[in-house]
C-alpha cells in the first residue's frame, strides 16, 4: 500500500511515497523535478540530494 506525504519547503514541492519495501522521495519546482529511491527514507533522501547536486552544483 502506498502512503503519499506532501509538503513544500525551499520553493520545492516534496512527495514521499512509502511501500513495504521501498521509499521514493521526489522534489518538483516549475519544470524541473528530481527523484530519489531507496530501501530506507535516509537512502532515498541521500539519492535525491545527490541528483539535485549533480544538476546544479553548489558554489563555494
Amino acid at each position: 500500500m502506498k502512503t503519499p506525504v506532501t509538503f513544500e519547503a525551499n520553493g520545492f514541492k516534496y512527495v514521499i511515497i512509502a511501500t513495504n519495501n521501498r521509499v521514493e522521495v521526489s522534489a518538483h519546482r516549475h519544470n524541473s523535478g528530481f527523484i530519489g529511491r531507496g530501501k530506507t527514507f535516509h537512502e532515498a533522501l541521500s539519492n535525491l540530494n545527490e541528483a539535485m547536486e549533480k544538476a546544479a552544483p553548489l558554489s563555494d
